[in-house]
């Protein structure tokens, strides 16, 4: 790499905010339309409580 740094973003970063907890719910249930992983309520909310509604968080949990 020449003529600067990886790490030198020139670019505006776009940040998605958290989402709410009914949110998440709506996340999840589309998330078991598409793939047929089903999500008790439990887990949902065990979803919520370790994420704070991070959308990245959540994606990665549900994918696990």
């Amino acid at each position: 790499m020449t003529g600067g740094s990886a790490f030198n973003i020139k670019s505006k970063s776009l940040r998605l905010g958290n989402f709410n907890q009914q949110e998440v719910e709506v996340l999840l249930h589309e998330h078991t339309t598409e793939t047929g992983q089903i999500f008790e309520p439990d887990a949902i909310e065990l979803i919520w409580t370790l994420t704070n509604g991070q959308p990245w968080l959540i994606n990665a949990l549900a994918n696990e």
